[in-house]
């Protein structure tokens, strides 16, 4: 299953980008935890029909 993540930066600019797989997910969020420079991080999948799902937060 694909997952977009959502962050946005301590300036407040808001971006997010795709990955293919939970383990991608969990790696980029720990990764972008450690670095301090966020306000906010969320997740949601994306299923098989392109649709996406609940915005689920990570900070």
């Amino acid at each position: 299953m694909k997952y977009a993540i959502y962050f946005t930066w301590n300036d407040g600019f808001e971006d997010s980008f795709n990955v293919s797989s939970a383990s991608e997910r969990d790696m980029n969020i720990k990764n972008m935890i450690a670095r301090k420079e966020f306000k906010s991080i969320s997740y949601c999948p994306i299923y098989a029909n392109g649709e996406y799902g609940k915005r689920i937060k990570a900070l």
